[in-house]
């Protein structure tokens, strides 16, 4: 049978004869239902940006007798599609929310701005509101959203805002009946806070693998995926449109292995992980490790990779790093590497001569091409010094790295 890390994954089946086996003891789907639970997410996920407009982005049934000329509009993504917004229109110190949904700003309660003086924002609006939100199928939620609108000046707008809800409940995979789960709405990628909690990849999953009734920070935490382990094998999860109806089944997926080999060049103790996220929406967490996990053949994208090491000092590092390219998993399997040697890549476009002044940049690449956006000591962004050497290796510069 496979053996399930920490991380929720699993290594692979000593033969793909026990694997058929596996998937043979249990071919009933299984389901489940999954409600809207308040509360602040774990994450600092969900948290987008909206930018305020002359005119609506879609146009409005009806609007209320406004005040001011200077009417500016905002749009809050929630759903998808072309009508997969709340929209909102500021009257000076006025804002009116199409909370329904039904594109009539008229008929909803107005929400009015807190004034400042002095030094910052001039006009406030920090609230939780309830929206109608349309999905597919005819499914629909009423989600809790915080706002934090801002005004600066007497023309300049922030809009923030973040879904305050999440999907929770236990669902049934293959032999356990109560499998606690939770989907929050997530902001990864090119994919941000929209309302939705089916985005494979981007939302955030959470499962209680060790059947104790909660969830262990970032042990049962990984992207909402179409394709799930837990105890040693491999489930199919497929979401209603809402999110909330939950169906499970033995995976029968071609699949392959994945090792992420990451080289600390003798440091003794490391952490990290690569996430890897496909078309096919499926997306797991591959911890650095000599052991190899089992996911479904595709090509996967190297979504974002983190590393923390100990150093013989006891020192502790960190490091933030991506791929540029996918790699292609058959079933014979894939590698991936990183870490050291690291290779500094200066942007020096023309030969110098002694004397010149110059200020340049530099690119950081590791064993496997990845780069890296930072690399600091566990817990900060400080960076280590650099040298710059000629052909004869006599040091010509040297000062804090800048990067990332």
């Amino acid at each position: 049978m496979m053996i399930t890390h920490s991380s929720g994954l699993s290594t692979r089946p000593s033969s793909p004869a026990l694997l058929c086996m596996a998937l043979a003891l249990s071919v009933v789907t299984a389901s489940g239902e999954l409600k809207l639970v308040p509360g602040k997410t774990p994450y600092r996920l969900g948290l987008r940006e909206t930018s305020v407009t002359a005119v609506p982005v879609r146009k409005l049934a009806a609007e209320p007798k406004y005040q001011n000329r200077n009417v500016k509009y905002l749009a809050l993504r929630l759903g998808k599609g072309p009508n997969g917004f709340i929209i909102g229109a500021i009257d000076a110190e006025t804002l009116y929310l199409d909370s329904n949904n039904n594109g009539n700003l008229a008929d909803d309660d107005p929400m009015t701005f807190v004034l400042k003086s002095g030094a910052g924002a001039t006009a406030v609006l920090i609230r939780e509101v309830e929206v109608s939100v349309e999905y597919a199928e005819g499914r629909r939620h009423v989600l809790s959203v915080m706002l934090d609108i801002q005004r600066y000046g007497q023309d300049t707008w922030t809009v923030l805002y973040h879904v305050a809800q999440h999907l929770e409940g236990t669902i049934a995979i293959g032999e356990r009946k109560d499998v606690l789960v939770g989907i929050y709405d997530g902001s990864y990628g090119e994919v941000g806070a929209n309302g939705c909690f089916t985005d494979y990849g981007a939302d955030r999953l959470r499962i209680d693998l060790n059947g104790d009734g909660e969830f262990d920070p970032g042990v049962e935490d990984s992207l909402l995926s179409k394709v799930i382990s837990l105890d040693g094998r491999l489930w199919e999860l497929e979401l209603n449109a809402a999110g909330t109806g939950v169906e499970t089944r033995p995976c029968t997926l071609p699949y392959g292995s994945v090792r992420f080999s990451f080289n600390t060049s003798g440091q003794i103790d490391t952490r990290g992980r690569i996430e890897l996220v496909s078309e096919e929406g499926y997306a797991f967490t591959c911890p650095a490790s000599d052991n190899e996990i089992v996911v479904p053949q595709a090509t996967y994208r190297l979504a974002s990779g983190q590393i923390a090491v100990m150093d013989d000092k006891a020192r502790g590092w960190s490091a933030i790093f991506s791929y540029a390219d996918p790699v292609t998993l058959g079933e014979d399997g894939v590698t991936i590497k990183g870490g050291a040697p690291l290779r500094i890549e200066p942007d020096i476009a023309e030969m110098l001569s002694t004397g010149d002044h110059v200020c340049f940049g530099v690119k950081l690449t590791g064993a496997g091409g990845e780069t890296y956006e930072n690399i600091a000591p566990a817990g900060s962004r400080m960076t280590p010094r650099a040298s710059v050497e000629d052909t004869e290796g006599i040091v010509i510069a040297a000062g804090v790295m800048e990067y990332g």
